[in-house]
Parts: structure tokens; C-alpha cells; sequence
């Protein structure tokens, strides 16, 4: 199979979701260890992230608070990769993100599953970067 080149970067298509991969595991590693300045690292400035029931959070500063408040509840994220794909200097990626929230008052932890869409746009570094982020909790929890 040959491989395509995405346009005018000098990278294959198979490149390109390799690095919006990495860019995945990033991203869980550092919610993990709540390392939000790398988290942060991983967004374009003027990032949008949209969630359901929710108004839009525009900009890297207001998605940062935003996340802060809700990493103080979590114990635990995973994603699992349902699809990347690339085309020039764009990707997305289809993820199922489990939040494992801290248990309260000796409940049970309880787990969310969140179904993700993230565009991925390559940064003038040939970092890619998210520029919108899709959020759905299809349990309304």
C-alpha cells in the first residue's frame, strides 16, 4: 500500500494519525496527573469545546478553568480510540473517554462514558493541536 503525503507538510497520512494518537495518550496521561499546563499545551488558543446542555467554551484560558473544576472530581480517565483519520492539514478522532468520578460520602465510584469528537489541526510547529472538541454523555449523567 502506498502511502498518500498530506499536503505541503512532508507528512504521510499514516504520520499524521500516528501523531494525533500520541497526541490522544498525551492527553490521558496528563489529565491523569492533572499536569494542566501540558494538558493545555495540546489545544490552540482559540479552541472551542462543546458539550450538550452547556454553552460553549471558547479559548485555551476558559477551557483550562473549565477543566480544573471538573478534574477536581475524577480519580481516573481512559480513552479508548474508535477512529482516527487525517486529510491535509486536518484529523479527527472518534473517542469513547471513561471518567471514573471520586466516590462520595463512601458511595461506589461512579464511571461516565463520554463520546468525543475532536478535530485536529496541524500547528505551523507540525505539532497538531486541538482546535474543537465535541462532547456527549449519552447517559445524561
Amino acid at each position: 500500500m502506498q502511502s498518500s503525503i498530506n499536503s505541503d507538510c512532508g507528512q504521510t497520512k499514516e504520520q499524521a494519525i500516528e501523531a494525533v494518537r500520541q497526541g490522544l495518550g498525551d492527553f490521558e496521561r496528563y489529565v491523569n496527573s492533572l499536569d494542566m499546563d501540558q494538558l493545555m499545551e495540546l489545544y490552540f488558543d482559540d479552541v472551542k469545546y462543546m458539550q450538550h446542555g452547556v454553552d460553549t467554551i471558547e479559548g485555551k484560558d476558559r477551557l483550562k478553568d473549565q477543566f480544573i473544576r471538573i478534574f477536581e472530581r475524577s480519580s481516573n480517565i481512559a480513552l479508548s480510540i474508535q477512529e482516527i483519520d487525517s486529510c491535509g492539514d486536518m484529523a479527527y478522532a472518534h473517542v469513547l473517554t471513561t471518567v471514573t468520578l471520586k466516590s462520595v460520602d463512601g458511595q461506589d465510584p461512579q464511571k461516565v462514558i463520554l463520546r468525543v469528537l475532536e478535530i485536529w489541526r496541524r500547528h505551523p510547529d507540525n505539532s497538531w493541536k486541538l482546535t474543537r472538541v465535541s462532547v456527549n454523555n449519552p447517559s445524561g449523567t
